[in-house]
């Protein structure tokens, strides 16, 4: 495994340990959130790759393309999915 597949997982598992920790209400828990950092930040990897960037950016940058894809997919849970409803979308 190389050390950018490690700063995604890394970045993606801090991003929804953030989200948790940050937000009182709308996730799923310490796990769920882990969860949706990590696969945030593998989609956005994943991407890039097909785009042709790939892991020859360095690590710095595929930690930067994981914040990005852990913050949108978190961003999007909680705007849309929130455990929490109120009868209305949010």
């Amino acid at each position: 495994m190389s050390t950018e597949m490690i700063a995604v997982i890394v970045v993606g598992l801090l991003a929804g340990w953030v989200a948790d920790f940050v937000t009182s209400d709308g996730g799923y828990g310490v796990a769920g959130d882990l969860g949706l950092g990590l696969g945030g930040s593998i989609l956005a990897a994943i991407l890039v790759q097909a785009v042709g960037i790939g892991v020859e950016a360095g690590w710095f940058a595929m930690a930067l393309v994981a914040l990005v894809g852990a913050t949108v997919v978190l961003g999007v849970q909680r705007r849309f999915w929130s455990r929490r409803r109120s009868g209305r979308m949010a």
